[in-house]
């Protein structure tokens, strides 16, 4: 018998991720499982699903997934995270930030941790503004010390 969710995913993603959101503890399980699926496109909606769930359960699986090698997965988990990151999530936030190219999301995520105080950084920003507002945004979190010094920039 196959995962009832991946099922869903492959006839229709955002479908799935309604029905799920809909039937959440019925089939969370599958949801977890489907985090390990070698289909980006069952990680990405199971991360929807969970972030559309309010599941903060979840997260420490979840901020894994900032690394995803798929760009869609990635941009989910920074959502979720946006949502439910915690003040540990910082340097991961901080790194998905630099790194892009979801600077939308990542910096997002670190002003809802920081009292609403922070730079939001579109993703169609130039690069000078980009680099002007991540710098803003290194002394920041090094002076609130949520960033090591070493992330300090000569």
């Amino acid at each position: 018998m196959g995962n009832e969710f991946t099922e869903l995913v492959d006839a229709n993603w955002e479908r799935a991720v309604r029905e799920a959101t809909e039937r959440f503890s019925d089939i969370r399980h599958e949801l977890l499982s489907a985090l390990h699926s070698e289909n980006p496109e069952h990680r990405s909606a199971a991360v929807a699903t969970l972030t559309e769930a309010k599941d903060i359960e979840s997260r420490e699986l979840v901020r894994k997934l900032v690394d995803d090698p798929d760009a869609y997965v990635r941009e989910e988990a920074l959502e979720y995270l946006a949502d439910y990151a915690v003040l540990d999530d910082v340097p991961l936030l901080f790194r998905a930030l630099v790194e892009g190219p979801h600077f939308f999301l990542a910096s997002c995520a670190l002003q809802r941790l920081c009292a609403d105080d922070g730079d939001i950084i579109q993703d169609d920003d130039t690069p000078v503004v980009r680099e002007e507002a991540i710098a803003r945004w290194r002394e920041k979190l090094i002076g609130m010390k949520l960033l090591p010094l070493s992330e300090r920039r000569l």
